[in-house]
């Protein structure tokens, strides 16, 4: 790799595109002990971009309602208030993603992104120890620092594209001098998202990690996907290469793939739309 001479700065996070304003108050309805179903409503109902995505995903194969869920309130009754939450910053976030110039490698991390929310949702459903909505949200935002060196350094950052796939962290600090997780860590406070999801975000390349706590399974997540081959189609690299660096065995996971890839592929059709 050669080094890069212009480096990258964590306030270089400021120049993102912020989330919708309608979506961080969703997540911060969401996020009260007791949420108000009424005020979530007329917030998802006032996005109509969002509020279509939510009523495609309460009608997919996965949740299997015999019932056509036309209407808000009723999809809050199958999908749940927190799961709204996740999904409204999902959708939200593709627009974050797509800012700017369209490239592959922009897509091929927004799609990563989905498959390790998707991920984590699913480890989280497993222990009520964390909320699924707030592991989705996690995945869906652990890598969104990777965009700052998309927009400020993207030649640099392509030609050394397979070797920060498999080891961002110090590749990242090698070219630029910092890392995406204090980009994407700044970003996400920034969006006054729960402090929660920040340290996530900003740990989920540690090390060993246990699906014990947020930042454990957003990290088991991110490995998993690139595993399982969610949301990594178009990165070219196998996915034996991607487990021998797992800090984990894979296989007390196993059960969950089939679960998980269900729901990616539900997912996905949705947010690509």
């Amino acid at each position: 790799m050669s080094l890069q001479t212009k480096p990258i700065h964590v306030w270089d996070a400021d120049s993102l595109t912020p989330l919708p304003a309608v979506a961080l108050r969703v997540v911060e309805e969401c996020h009260v002990k007791c949420p108000d179903t009424a005020r979530l409503i007329e917030l998802v109902e006032c996005e109509p971009a969002i509020a279509s995505k939510v009523l495609s995903i309460a009608n997919s194969p996965l949740y299997g309602c015999a019932r056509q869920i036309d209407t808000i309130p009723r999809a809050i009754l199958v999908l749940g208030a927190r799961s709204i939450s996740g999904l409204a910053v999902a959708f939200s976030t593709k627009a974050v993603f797509e800012a700017g110039e369209s490239t592959a490698t922009k897509k091929s991390l927004m799609e990563h992104s989905l498959g390790t929310a998707v991920v984590a949702r699913t480890l989280a459903s497993q222990d009520f120890a964390c909320d699924p909505s707030s592991a989705f949200l996690a995945g869906m935002m652990h890598d969104i620092g990777k965009l700052v060196f998309l927009e400020h350094a993207q030649d640099q950052y392509e030609s050394n594209l397979t070797e920060l796939r498999l080891s961002s962290v110090e590749n990242e600090e090698a070219l630029f001098g910092i890392n995406h997780v204090s980009v994407g860590k700044r970003y996400v406070s920034n969006m006054g998202l729960p402090r929660e999801i920040s340290d996530a975000v900003s740990g989920h390349h540690a090390n060993c990690p246990t699906p014990i706590d947020l930042t454990g399974i957003a990290s088991i997540a991110d490995q998993l996907s690139k595993v399982w081959g969610l949301g990594t189609e178009n990165a070219k690299i196998e996915s034996k290469e991607y487990e021998s660096r797992c800090e984990f065995n894979c296989a007390d996971f196993a059960d969950l793939k089939d679960t998980a890839k269900e729901s990616y592929e539900s997912i996905k059709c949705v947010f690509q739309q």
